[in-house]
């Protein structure tokens, strides 16, 4: 943990403060907390700065906008769009933010970045995601969401829905749920931690997402 306070802070130090000319380290470092707290939910400035401005901090977003900007400059988070799959059309609002590392994470929340599994685990898979190059968006299908959207190096689309553990059938149908509301036949595959016989439905795979990681 020290390595990684050493890491972080000469990212900030360096890569924005200094580079950027700003002097509220406080302000730019609750923002940080902010957006690792928020991996894998959709955010915007405004709410960012509604939420901060609730607890006393008085701070416009545009000045949020700016530090969210230079976050993903220096590649401590990546910025992922929405796609509607079926308006095949980019969306421009409503973004998710994955970090580059977990550990920045544990970092600036401390315990209670474990707290959130889930979407830790859609931030590995999205990293994998792009180490295989791909284009990664976050999908949209009516009023449902796909973790991701793939286009593959190949030119191919495919559609993947990460979750703990989908066990309970109440989960599991609320899972594939956006998997049945897209009209296309491309590739849809459900990765989870349980531990059991790869298997398909209504052509969805499912598979173990550490088998799928080491594949």
């Amino acid at each position: 943990m020290n390595y990684v306070k050493g890491v972080i802070e000469n990212i900030i130090q360096k890569d924005v403060l200094v580079r950027y000319k700003w002097h509220n380290q406080e302000y730019f470092n609750k923002t940080t907390a902010f957006l690792f707290d928020a991996i894998g939910s959709t955010i915007s400035p405004k709410k960012i700065t509604n939420t901060l401005q609730s607890a006393g901090i008085k701070i416009s977003h545009n000045t949020i906008g700016n530090y969210i900007d230079a976050l993903t400059e220096c590649y401590l988070f990546y910025k992922i769009k929405r796609f509607d799959v079926k308006g095949k059309q980019l969306l421009m609002t409503q973004e998710k933010y994955y970090t580059v590392d977990l550990g920045f994470k544990k970092f600036f929340l401390g315990e209670k970045s474990n707290l959130d599994l889930g979407h830790n685990l859609e931030n590995i898979v999205y990293l994998e995601l792009i180490r295989r190059g791909n284009e990664v968006y976050i999908g949209k299908a009516n009023d449902t969401e796909v973790d991701f959207a793939v286009k593959t190096p190949q030119g191919d689309r495919e559609y993947y829905q990460v979750a703990w553990s989908t066990r309970e059938q109440s989960t599991f149908e609320r899972e594939i749920r956006p998997f049945e509301l897209i009209r296309d036949y491309n590739k849809r595959t459900l990765l989870t931690m349980d531990v059991e016989p790869e298997s398909t439905y209504k052509g969805i795979q499912k598979l173990n997402v550490i088998d799928w990681l080491m594949a």
